[in-house]
């Protein structure tokens, strides 16, 4: 799951050499931590590319998360 720092949502501690956050926190954490639980999945975080939600430009490619999401460094876009 894609994310980046944005407090109180996500605050990650660490990010290793790969972008995967290392013992994030923050309400949206928490909330799929519970998730997770409760429905049996282990989400991995990593911060999105270049800590932007997403824009397409003038020949169509996407930045950010949106672009994590469509080029597999993310199966899933995480943010609120």
């Amino acid at each position: 799951m894609s994310t980046f720092h944005d407090p109180p949502y996500v605050q990650p501690s660490e990010v290793s050499s790969e972008g995967q956050l290392i013992n994030p926190a923050g309400v949206m954490i928490d909330l799929t931590q519970l998730l997770a639980e409760r429905f049996e999945f282990r989400p991995v975080f990593y911060e999105s590319s270049d800590q932007q939600y997403g824009a397409a430009d003038k020949s169509g490619n996407w930045s950010g998360l949106i672009h994590d999401l469509l080029t597999g460094v993310s199966f899933k876009q995480f943010y609120c």
